[in-house]
């Protein structure tokens, strides 16, 4: 039972962080666009 509960915490925690990080990349490309001129 534990165990299930770890896990699922440890699924949430890294959904969450991958979530974030493309965040982070998205917005850090789409700066990089805008700041050198690009348009979408």
């Amino acid at each position: 039972m534990w165990c299930m509960t770890s896990l699922s915490g440890l699924v949430i925690i890294l959904t969450s962080m991958s979530v974030w990080l493309l965040y982070s990349y998205i917005m850090s490309y789409v700066w990089w666009s805008g700041k050198r001129g690009y348009k979408f």
